[in-house]
């Protein structure tokens, strides 16, 4: 039965799982473990307990509102176009498809949702 390190806790209101996986370097190939500097026993005389990896993403109940004024309208556009212009840090707010990054594809979607409101 499962101890108490085999579970994860976390609140679907503020965090939402993506990818995930057990490692276990036993069913790994060798070219595979070569890839990622691993050995065959690695996850064996590790721990009692297989690791689990996963993605954890931040649920962002603010998608569109680029500038954080509580609106999304054109000032969101603006501010979205000049981030993508000067390359600028990455906000959540502005990746609007949702791919991990700020690219013309979110200034469309941004766009469709502005003219359908």
């Amino acid at each position: 039965s499962p101890g108490i390190l085999d579970y994860i806790f976390y609140s679907d209101a503020t965090l939402e799982i993506g990818n995930h996986y057990i490692l276990n370097t036993l069913a790994m190939d060798e070219v595979t473990l070569l890839n990622y500097d691993l050995e065959l026993y690695d996850t064996h005389v590790a721990s009692d307990h297989m690791p689990r990896v996963f993605d954890i993403y931040l649920v962002n109940n603010n998608v569109g509102d680029v500038n954080s004024d509580g609106l999304i309208n054109v000032s969101d556009i603006v501010s979205l176009v000049s981030i993508i212009m000067d390359n600028g840090e990455y906000i959540l707010s502005g990746d609007i498809n949702g791919d991990g990054y700020l690219n013309i594809l979110d200034v469309i979607q941004l766009v469709t949702i502005i003219l359908a409101a």
